[in-house]
C-alpha cells in the first residue's frame, strides 16, 4: 500500500521544473565583471545596489545604515562623491545634512548589472578579449569561461522564446 501511493507521488512530481528566473547563479560572475570593468571594490558596489532604490540620501543616513555591515566612513563617502557614481544634490542647512544622489554613472553600472544578471544584456566578445581581463589575476579564466557558458545560455534561452 505505502509503495504504490509513493509511486503515485513521485509520478505527479515535475522532476523538469525550470524556475523562471535564477538570479543568483550567476551574480558572482557578474559582480566580479562589473568591478573589474569599472573599477570599484565590493563594498562600493553594494552602496550602489543600496542607494539605487533611495532618491534622495543624505550621509550620515548611509553610514548609519551600513554600519554594522562594513566600515564605511566618510572618506570612502567622499571618495565615492569624488568618483562621481554620488553627486551632491542640495546644501546643508536649517539643521538637514547635506542632500546627496546617485549620479548618471552609479545609475549607468546598476542598471549594467541588473541587467545582465536578468539576462537582457549579454556580455560583448570585445570587452572578453580586453587584454585587460585577460591579464588580471581577479578574472582568470574560470571567470571568462563561465561568462562565455552564460552568454550561451542567455542566447539559447532568447531562440527558445520564440
Amino acid at each position: 500500500m505505502k509503495k504504490r501511493l509513493l509511486r503515485k507521488i513521485r509520478k505527479q512530481y515535475d522532476y523538469s521544473y525550470q524556475p523562471k528566473f535564477n538570479y543568483m547563479k550567476y551574480v558572482r560572475t557578474i559582480r566580479t565583471y562589473i568591478q573589474k570593468k569599472h573599477e570599484i571594490n565590493i563594498n562600493e558596489l553594494e552602496l550602489l545596489l543600496y542607494m539605487y532604490d533611495e532618491d534622495l540620501f543624505t550621509k550620515n543616513q548611509i553610514i548609519n545604515d551600513f554600519r554594522g555591515f562594513f566600515n564605511i566612513g566618510s572618506a570612502a563617502f567622499k571618495r565615492m562623491v569624488s568618483r562621481e557614481f554620488i553627486m551632491f544634490w542640495r546644501n546643508y542647512g536649517y539643521g538637514v545634512g547635506s542632500t546627496y544622489t546617485i549620479s548618471p554613472l552609479g545609475k549607468r553600472i546598476v542598471k549594467e548589472f541588473y541587467g545582465k544578471l536578468h539576462g537582457d544584456e549579454i556580455f560583448s566578445e570585445k570587452d572578453l578579449n580586453n587584454e585587460n581581463f585577460k591579464a588580471s589575476p581577479m578574472y582568470s579564466n574560470a571567470y571568462l569561461l563561465m561568462i562565455k557558458k552564460m552568454s550561451e545560455e542567455i542566447k539559447e534561452s532568447r531562440i527558445r522564446k520564440r
